[in-house]
């Protein structure tokens, strides 16, 4: 059994982040999304998805509430694929697990995709409940990921607190050790300097 570090405060409203070329297939997805009670957020290319993350505080540990990505595979300028690869360098695809939609679907490269992290590869057409039991799995994923990141960072907090105590206990300790070692000599903090007469 998990017992959490520290008290964390509740994960926040789960979002899904849509990341498609195509106006009509955002606007489908937003609405399946809605229909199901799932908020979510749309980009139509890889570099608006890229100058928002570029607002988000990653150090801080951005996602801070369970987020998945729905992302188009192949889109003008940077492809999803080229998006995927940079948001595994950046370490933030256990938080944001990406769910791949294509239309141009190959085996190689939904393969290469899975073996990086990828969440899942799903072809258009898909079936509406299959991929909403998929992001449902994916923000449940993404919520594993930020408590055990929260976890994480708490037991750092912890042994840093306990290396800065026990080197404070640790001068003590010396400083005792000294002042015995001056007593044993005859020597003590109390004792006056003999007078010079």
């Amino acid at each position: 059994m998990n017992t959490p570090l520290h008290t964390a405060p509740p994960l926040g409203i789960p979002v899904v982040y849509l990341v498609d070329d195509e106006a009509v297939v955002r606007d489908a997805l937003a609405w399946l999304l809605r229909t199901r009670r799932l908020l979510s957020e749309g980009f139509g290319h890889a570099e608006a998805f890229e100058a928002f993350l570029a607002t988000r505080d990653l150090a801080a540990g951005w996602p801070d509430a369970p987020a998945c990505l729905l992302l188009d595979v192949r889109m003008p300028g940077t492809s999803g694929l080229v998006l995927f690869e940079r948001l595994v360098e950046r370490g933030l695809i256990a938080a944001l697990p990406a769910i791949f939609l294509t239309g141009h679907g190959d085996v190689p490269t939904a393969v290469a995709a899975v073996k990086r992290g990828a969440f899942d590869f799903v072809e258009k057409p898909f079936s509406d409940n299959a991929l909403v039991d998929r992001v449902v799995q994916a923000l449940a994923a993404s919520g594993q990921a930020i408590l055990r990141r929260r976890d994480q960072q708490a037991l750092q907090r912890c042994l840093a607190r306990r290396a800065a105590s026990t080197s404070a206990d640790c001068r003590t300790a010396c400083s005792m050790r000294s002042t015995s070692a001056l007593s044993e000599k005859g020597f003590s903090q109390k004792s006056k300097a003999p007078r010079l007469t």
